[in-house]
């Protein structure tokens, strides 16, 4: 498989645009102390395609990060890991989402929560 150049400087200037554009913020938040801090997430986009495709890109990114995938109560696999305050994460839904089951999952979740709170 060849890479086309012009993607790979579009890549690199994205990801200079990205750090640059995150030291901008951490250089305005420090010389402005009143300021209430922003809740910062970096998602990292999934490529659409084959789900198999997608549990690789997960996995790889769960090792990068160092940690592991999880699955959350609704079944969306989660790689993330924490910088401080700030999470960088990615996720895959689950493979029944927008069916039955799933909506009748989440109604199960949610009425499980409501009498928690009861």
């Amino acid at each position: 498989m060849t890479t086309n150049p012009d993607e790979v400087t579009v890549a690199a200037d994205r990801r200079t645009d990205l750090i640059a554009g995150l030291n901008g913020l951490a250089a305005w938040l420090t010389v402005h102390p009143d300021t209430p801090l922003p809740v910062v997430c970096a998602n990292f986009r999934v490529p659409v395609g084959p789900r198999g495709g997608q549990l690789g890109f997960l996995d790889d990114l769960a090792r990068l990060l160092g940690t592991e995938v999880t699955e959350d109560d609704m079944g969306t696999l989660v790689a993330s890991r924490n910088f401080g305050p700030l999470r960088a994460e990615g996720h895959v839904g689950p493979e029944d989402r927008g069916t039955t089951a799933y909506f009748a999952r989440a109604a199960a979740l949610r009425d499980a929560q409501a009498g928690a709170q009861a």
